[in-house]
């Protein structure tokens, strides 16, 4: 493997604010206020029409999105669609969608086990899998869940291929690299799942690349473009959510995921399908308290 120079993030890079010229407040009379707020009185039936609120529901202009954002964006259209897009500044919102960079490679790599047409949901620092069923659909609507959510995966994906694909941590343990193959399946398996949108595709062939780049021969440092995401990954936050892996931690996961490996080439097919439940099951219980203990070191950041 090639040797690689380390990318400055833009936790590095001061970027210049941009100045907001302040409107001129509009002043309206009393009697045009008493107009618009109070009914005509010969007309006990008339009532005033208040118009909608859209300034929160303005579409992003392409012209306006750099390469990576048009890979990746979209509009959601959960009452926090402004928040969840990648042009947002709210950055007590953005924390909450701040995402571990090896959590979000080994819930890939567990949606790999799961039917086509699972779904993922990402809320509070997490990725929720959303298995194929009757009730998937009533519980996407009900938590105002997006496909478009899927444009947190990025820096993440990114980020973690950066630390645990390194050398050091490969020959530390090896087999940590079958974890990004798997990653890579559930990829695919979001890609026939979104089958029908052309965007969502192009956006998750970008993840694979950015896999591949670490895992192939050949390495291309300008393929990771930054978002305007990938300045609430600060270093010393990245530092503390990847150090908590430990070599045993590590093992652990990794270990589950050969297992699961070595189950898909098994011929007997009823208790090969028992004990992929099973170790799926338990890869998602490890999860849970790394999960809390995402959430307790973004917060306390």
């Amino acid at each position: 493997m090639t040797n690689r120079k380390l990318r400055t993030r833009a936790s590095n890079i001061k970027e210049p604010i941009p100045s907001v010229q302040e409107e001129e407040p509009i002043v309206q009379s009393e009697t045009t206020i008493a107009s618009e707020t109070t009914p005509d009185n010969n007309d006990t039936n008339s009532t005033v029409k208040k118009q909608p609120d859209t300034s929160s529901n303005v579409p992003l202009t392409k012209s306006s999105e750099t390469f990576a954002d048009a890979a990746v964006s979209g509009h959601a259209t959960s009452p926090l669609a402004p928040s969840r897009s990648l042009n947002s500044t709210d950055y007590a919102v953005n924390r909450m969608q701040i995402l571990d960079p090896f959590s979000v490679i080994i819930n890939l790599a567990i949606l790999s086990y799961k039917p086509i047409n699972t779904k993922i949901s990402i809320a509070s620092n997490k990725i929720n899998i959303q298995e194929t069923g009757m009730f998937q659909a009533l519980v996407r609507y009900l938590f105002q869940d997006s496909k478009y959510e899927l444009n947190l995966l990025y820096n993440p994906i990114e980020l973690a291929c950066e630390y645990f694909l390194d050398m050091v941590k490969l020959n530390e343990l090896p087999k940590v690299k079958h974890l990004f193959e798997r990653a890579l399946k559930g990829i695919e398996q979001l890609s026939i799942t979104y089958v029908d949108d052309k965007v969502i595709c192009h956006c998750l062939n970008y993840y694979m690349s950015l896999i591949q780049n670490f895992l192939g021969d050949v390495y291309d440092e300008n393929l990771f473009k930054l978002d305007s995401m990938t300045h609430h990954y600060k270093k010393d936050l990245i530092q503390k959510l990847n150090e908590r892996w430990s070599i045993e931690k590590r093992k652990v996961i990794s270990e589950m995921n050969d297992y699961l490996m070595k189950g898909l080439e098994s011929t007997d097919n009823k208790n090969n399908k028992n004990d992929k439940n099973m170790n799926v099951t338990c890869m998602e219980t490890f999860m849970h308290d790394i999960d809390l203990e995402t959430i307790r070191i973004v917060y306390e950041a």
